[in-house]
């Protein structure tokens, strides 16, 4: 990687030298021609002027190339670190309660993700899959999430969530503890994605949710002790439907605060993919 940036450097700074040595070798060459003592001032002036911009054109490209490598560079170090952790297997089970606040646009969506975790050796990293909407279309943006995360062993131990990977409908990324994790701690991060995430249930009525408990490729030492999903409905809906696709978990509705709450669990929970049915009878009606 660094080859590449030190080698295109060295083509925009030949270039420039090149550029440079003709400038100084013409204005050479036109000064021993003029007599006048004015002309000369004015000569080297103009050709004063010219290197400067010259030498910002230079800065300008050099600028320009640095950042477009370090991006691939970046990119690159991306797929490295999520291939690493697709192999690797932290041992540690973890309960997970997961709440989906829906709001009344999607300003009002946002999503609570907290876990407790017991390592059974220390631990620094941890995968983590963020829910985002596939009805927008396009890769999501870590930059247009809008998130915060936490840890309760904060000040001794601090945790910095690290995105790895964005496409259609996906953001993983990468919970990084220092030091790293040796007893039970909980922790999470509470985050807003663009765009909303409930649009098509407010338009029609209907939406599906898709959950993976294996948020990468290789999971195998994580036991999932517990899995909760709540769904939290914007005050003004009394009544709502959440099935899961093969009737597995338990559920139950309560009303806090004004606003309704349906709660799943399953414990313990498999390594695989849930399918929720989120239906609201009073946005049906609005189709």
């Amino acid at each position: 990687m660094a080859l590449r940036v030190r080698t295109k450097v060295q083509g925009v700074g030949r270039g420039a030298w090149t550029l440079g040595s003709t400038a100084i070798a013409v204005t050479s060459g036109v000064a021993q021609l003029i007599v006048s003592g004015f002309g000369r001032v004015v000569l080297i002036a103009i050709f004063c002027l010219s290197f400067v911009f010259m030498c910002a054109k230079m800065l300008q490209l050099y600028v320009s190339h640095g950042i477009q490598s370090l991006q691939r560079d970046l990119d690159e170090c991306r797929q490295i670190l999520t291939e690493l952790v697709d192999h690797a297997s932290p041992k540690c089970s973890e309960e997970i309660a997961v709440t989906y606040h829906i709001g009344v646009d999607g300003a009002g969506d946002y999503v609570v993700d907290e876990r407790r975790t017991t390592p059974d050796s220390t631990i620094l990293v941890l995968p983590l899959r963020l829910t985002v909407s596939f009805e927008l279309g396009g890769a999501p943006s870590w930059e247009g999430i809008e998130a915060s995360w936490w840890c309760e062993e904060e000040p001794t131990h601090t945790l910095n969530i690290v995105p790895v990977e964005q496409r259609t409908g996906r953001q993983r990324a990468l919970a990084v503890f220092r030091p790293a994790l040796s007893s039970t701690t909980r922790w999470g991060i509470r985050y807003r994605p663009e765009g909303g995430l409930w649009n098509p249930l407010r338009t029609s009525g209907k939406d599906v949710l898709r959950y993976h408990t294996e948020p990468f490729e290789n999971r195998h030492g994580i036991t999932l002790s517990s899995l909760t999903v709540s769904f939290v409905f914007p005050p003004g809906v009394t009544s709502a439907s959440v099935r899961e696709a093969q009737g597995r978990g338990k559920q139950e509705s309560v009303v806090q605060d004004g606003s309704l709450r349906v709660t799943w669990n399953i414990s313990p929970a498999p390594s695989t993919s849930f399918f929720w049915t989120i239906t609201v009878p009073a946005w049906s009606s609005h189709r």
